[in-house]
Formats: structure tokens, C-alpha cells, sequence
């Protein structure tokens, strides 16, 4: 018993001396659980379908709102943050892939928040895993709610696809571009 705790000391120790302090806080906070008062919005059962993930929510207090549709509960929620820009703060809002229940939801934040530009940062699948549904039409026209997306133009690039879009509330007939950029290269990390 003396020579195995000896021993698992040992590796312990030999472990620590190639962990740098940013492996070790990367492991202190991935088992760090935050209270789910943070959580007031994603947790509710009208809002739950809508997070891909369990473990993946936006804090109450950086959560993209959306103007509410009366009647609906839960319609001024999507599973979106805002992230402090370098020169303004909330200058950007990170959203996980939409699912095909949110597509609406997604497109309804961009018009909103006046956003004209997307980066998606993952693939549609990856291990034969959905990990975001196609929010886009690919040749026609798609209706979302109340808005009409029109694919205008796409240009393929080694490293990513550009993808723009007319946008149309069909409410006010009123349009915007939105350019979607697809990265596309593998980024070895």
C-alpha cells in the first residue's frame, strides 16, 4: 500500500511538471459549475428546446434579447451573447448553430440587431453530427417568419466561402445584405 501511494505520487508529480498554468486553469474552469440563477431564461421549459446543448447557455446578463411576440412566451429568447469589441462594449454576439426550430429566431436577431455580417466558425456536420443546421437557402428564395431571404451571390475561397443574402421583412417590404462567411479551413491547434 506504502509503494503504490509512493508511486502515484511520483506519476502525480512527473504529470504536474509538463502541465502549464494554462492547462491547469483550463481544467479548473471546465469543472467550475455556475449557479442557474445565470441561467433564468435558458433554463425555462418554452426556452430549453432551444439550446443545443445542456451545458452551453447564455448568462442572463449577456444574453441577446429579441423583442417579444405577444402571446409567445419565451419569444424574446435565443441562445446568443454579446462580446465586448475592442473599442465598444456588446460590439458582437456569438450564437451557437442554429437548430432548424431556431432558424427563425436566428434570422429575426440579425434583422433586430442590425447585424450584416456572420462568421461561422463550424461545420454543418462534423462526425456525423449535426452541429448547425443549414439557416440559409442554397438556391431560391426562403421565407422565415417574416423574412425573405434571397441568395444573391457566393464565392469560394480556399480558406472560406462568402455567402450574401438579400434580406426582406415582408412586414415593412424593407431589405438589407447580410454576408455570411463560411470558414473552411482546418485550423491545426
Amino acid at each position: 500500500m506504502e509503494l503504490e501511494l509512493k508511486v502515484n505520487i511520483e506519476i502525480y508529480s512527473i504529470e504536474q511538471k509538463y502541465i502549464t498554468g494554462m492547462e491547469l486553469e483550463f481544467k479548473r474552469l471546465a469543472n467550475t459549475k455556475a449557479p442557474t440563477s445565470r441561467f433564468v431564461s435558458a433554463n425555462l421549459p418554452c426556452n430549453k428546446f432551444k439550446n443545443r446543448l445542456v451545458n452551453i447557455m447564455p448568462y442572463e446578463t449577456t444574453r441577446v434579447c429579441l423583442q417579444p411576440i405577444r402571446g409567445l412566451e419565451g419569444s424574446d429568447y435565443i441562445n446568443a451573447s454579446y462580446i465586448d469589441g475592442y473599442r465598444q462594449q456588446r460590439g458582437y454576439m456569438a450564437t451557437q448553430g442554429p437548430l432548424a426550430e431556431t432558424t427563425e429566431d436566428f434570422w429575426r436577431m440579425l434583422w433586430e440587431h442590425n447585424s450584416t455580417i456572420v462568421v461561422m466558425l463550424t461545420k454543418l456536420r462534423e462526425m456525423g453530427r449535426e452541429k448547425c443546421h443549414q439557416y440559409w437557402p442554397a438556391e431560391r428564395s426562403a421565407r422565415y417568419q417574416y423574412f425573405v431571404v434571397d441568395p444573391m451571390a457566393e464565392y469560394n475561397m480556399p480558406q472560406y466561402i462568402l455567402r450574401e443574402f438579400k434580406v426582406t421583412d415582408a412586414r415593412v417590404r424593407v431589405c438589407v445584405c447580410v454576408c455570411v462567411c463560411v470558414c473552411v479551413c482546418v485550423c491545426v491547434c
